[in-house]
């Protein structure tokens, strides 16, 4: 069949449009594609539905030119009949060029949407560049946002159309691109803040021939994730700054967070709890392991959401402590715990302040209790104090009385004159013996004194204690002859020597001897012994007396203690004759005892004094006995010029008679001023004078004549004698001038030795 001019021009259109078609369908698809979610697949069969419907048109061009041929050239019948088939299959081919038409409409609708969605992309754009970085496309509203336009980016390189900062920072990435490198990475641009999304662009070959550059802003969340680090960096510093030790825990009770404080508390570091079960760590008091893991078992069950837990924790270095936990747990959607938080507090040195508060407290109740006790028995004694002073009293007003009374008594009778030369000497001698009765009382208040203020004095020198036994017997033998009482002395003569003041230890043998004597019924019997007993010499000084009480056995030293207080006692007394031996004992560094099977059995007292070395030697001078009356014809005061100074007329009347009595020249005072103007006039060998006168006392006296010249009399020696007998008055005494102290009552012929030595003319 041979073609029409007009049918082959046809053809050739047709080859054409075929052609042009394809060329445009290739440049597009790779655009398309990788804007666009539309597959290869679709992309090929729009191109072929496009393809097919141009051929056929081209079939349909080419049989209309074919039918006019026939009618102007008549064809065989097999021809028409071919052509006819040819012509019944034209409606299936215009229902393909209208599917085509539909299909390349739609096509369009979505480009122009996707075209839309580019340009409309909020808060970023989308960018397509060449090999040499140079902006093809521009697109979306991100670049209003930021003040550019399209035509600011398109046709320009990334160096003319991006700020410096944000040139170098793409560069990379856009070369890479062209390597077939994908890239996201956040850039800024200005003060915002872009997530960049870099690929590239392929044919359908696969070659490279654009990349494409997709930003989303992303300023707010930067700034959002920089508050959260700010917030979160904050919260882990005051996690790691508080003194609670943060300590998490997952499902399993296994670590998965461990402070910087619970390593200062616990001591294990980080590394070396995470992951670990908490009973792997040992850190429980045994003890508590029961309580801890029952608060577990309710916070994993869901039981309880908090729980504040007090228990005991070992230390890595295995100290145990005293903490507070306060747990709190986290539940998914499911109500399963995910995690469990504790914060620990370390309370060991607030347990150990409240233990020791408690014991302080303790401590306090307890003293409270005692000193209410002691307040008690304190109040008791004070009581039984006061009753004892009331009895004592009582006693000493008894006792000071009744030699009184016998010496008040006889003075009155020997004045009438009419009694018998035997009467008047029976009168003596009950003066005498109540005087010294009462001076003896006296000398024991003194001396009880003394003890407790620790004044008294001992002039201790080696000495024998046989002369010392001999004389206090010699003492008290007149008494207990008028009993019929027995005296025994069994003395060892070859006992060594003893560190002792020689009047001292009389007085206590003295006492003992006189409260045995005084407590024995008539034909009873009193001995004292004298031995050896290892290093100590022993004197003991049994009785058959009344014996005393075992009751009243551990009191028997006591002061003001004594067995029978009674108005319808037996013996008199103070009370003070056996506290003052046990103190004088003790100060010769020995040891007094008593013992006694009981009342009506006797009783023995023994006193035991340390032996000084066997080479030690007594002193040449005897004890001079407090005791002594009788008279002593070798000393002599005859002749001496004597100046007494008191201000009672009875005191200076008897020192006037008894010095006279020897021969001593007496002169008498009653006052400082008249001693003074005496002075002159008399010029004594020996001055007396009392301490305690109206206007000026003897202190005075002595400090005024001691300011004198030795031709006026400055020199005089001079004794206070004086009823003042504290250490302290003593002292005084001395200090001002006086030679020596004398106490108040002295015997006569003790006052003649004292005149006699201050003048030197004792010839003992």
């Amino acid at each position: 069949m041979l073609l029409h001019k007009r049918q082959i021009v046809l053809i050739l259109a047709w080859l054409v449009l075929i052609f042009t078609q394809a060329i445009a369908i290739y440049q597009g698809e790779p655009y398309i594609s990788s804007c666009f979610p539309i597959s290869k697949l679709a992309i090929a069969l729009t191109f072929w539905l496009e393809l097919i419907a141009i051929i056929l048109t081209g079939i349909a061009f080419i049989l209309t030119a074919t039918r006019r041929d026939v009618t102007e050239h008549p064809q065989t019948k097999d021809e028409l009949c071919t052509h006819q088939q040819e012509l019944s299959m034209l409606p299936e081919f215009t229902d393909g060029i209208k599917t085509f038409k539909q299909t390349q409409a739609a096509l369009q609708s979505n480009q122009n949407l996707m075209h839309t969605v580019i340009e409309n992309l909020p808060n970023g754009g989308v960018f397509l560049f060449d090999q040499n970085l140079r902006f093809i496309l521009a697109a979306g509203l991100g670049l209003g946002v930021v003040g550019i336009t399209k035509a600011d980016i398109e046709g320009k390189t990334i160096w003319e159309a991006l700020p410096p900062e944000t040139s170098s920072e793409v560069e990379l990435p856009y070369r890479q691109a062209f390597a077939g490198i994908s890239s996201r990475f956040e850039a800024p641009y200005g003060h915002r803040v872009y997530e960049v999304h870099v690929l590239p662009v392929r044919n359908d070959d696969g070659e490279i021939f654009a990349g494409m550059t997709i930003t989303q802003e992303i300023t707010e969340r930067k700034q959002s994730e920089l508050a959260l680090q700010d917030a979160l960096q904050l919260l882990n510093l005051h996690i790691d700054t508080t003194p609670l030790a943060v300590v998490q825990w997952d499902c399993h009770l296994c670590v998965t967070r461990w402070s910087s404080t619970a390593e200062k508390i616990f001591g294990w570091r980080t590394e070396e709890v995470i992951g670990k079960h908490f009973q792997d760590l040992h850190m429980v008091y045994e003890e508590d392991m029961t309580a801890v893991a029952e608060a577990s078992n309710r916070l994993l069950s869901g039981q309880e959401a908090q729980i504040i837990q007090y228990n005991r924790n070992y230390t890595k270095d295995s100290r145990v402590i005293y903490c507070e936990w306060y747990n709190s747990s986290i539940t998914n959607e499911a109500g399963s715990v995910t995690s469990v938080l504790s914060l620990v507090l370390d309370v060991t040195e607030r347990i150990q302040a409240e233990k020791a508060l408690r014991q302080s407290e303790l401590m306090v109740i307890e003293e409270r209790a005692q000193a209410l006790e002691r307040e008690r028995a304190a109040r008791i004694e004070l009581e039984r104090a006061s009753r004892m002073k009331d009895e004592f009293l009582a006693i000493v007003s008894h006792e000071l009385r009744s030699p009184l009374n016998g010496i008040l008594g006889w003075s009155r009778l020997l004045r009438t004159r009419k009694l018998s030369p035997e009467k008047i000497e029976q009168a003596l001698e009950s003066i005498e013996r109540n005087a010294q009765a009462q001076t003896q009382l006296i000398e024991d208040l003194l001396d009880i004194s003394r003890i407790i203020r620790g004044n008294i004095r001992l002039l201790v020198r080696p000495m024998k204690l046989i002369p010392v036994i001999q004389a206090a017997l010699d003492t008290v033998r007149p008494i207990a002859n008028t009993k019929s009482i027995q005296i025994i002395s069994r003395l060892s003569f070859d006992i060594g020597l003893v560190s002792a003041d020689p009047e001292r230890l009389q007085q206590v043998i003295w006492n003992l001897l006189s409260n045995a004597v005084k407590f024995t019924p008539e034909g009873g019997r009193v001995e004292i012994c004298l031995e050896q007993v290892e290093t100590n010499v022993q004197i003991q000084v049994t009785d058959t007396g009344k014996g005393i009480s075992p009751e009243f056995l551990p009191y028997v030293f006591d002061r003001f203690r004594q067995a029978d207080a009674t108005t319808t006692r037996n013996q008199g007394g103070l009370g003070l004759g056996l506290a003052i031996v046990r103190n004088l004992v003790e100060l010769h560094n020995g040891t007094v005892s008593v013992a006694s099977p009981g009342e009506g059995q006797g009783a023995t007292f023994t006193v035991q004094l340390p032996l000084l070395p066997s080479y030690s030697t007594v002193t040449p001078e005897e004890p001079l006995l407090q005791r002594q009356t009788a008279w002593d014809a070798k000393v002599q005061i005859r002749g001496l010029k004597i100046l007494a100074v008191d201000d009672e007329p009875d005191t200076r009347e008897f020192l006037k008679t008894a010095l006279e009595q020897y021969g001593a020249i007496v002169t008498t005072a009653a006052s400082t001023s008249e001693a003074l103007k005496l002075l002159q006039l008399v010029k004594p060998d020996v001055l007396l004078s009392d301490i305690g006168m109206p206007n000026e006392d003897g202190y005075a006296l002595i400090r005024q004549i001691r300011a004198l010249s030795s031709e006026q009399g400055g020199n005089v020696p001079a004794a206070a004698l004086t009823a003042y007998t504290r250490q302290s008055d003593r002292l005084l005494a001395l200090t001002a001038g006086f030679q020596i102290h004398i106490s108040k009552p002295i015997e006569p012929i003790q006052l003649l030795k004292i005149v006699a030595t201050l003048a030197g003319n004792n010839s003992n």
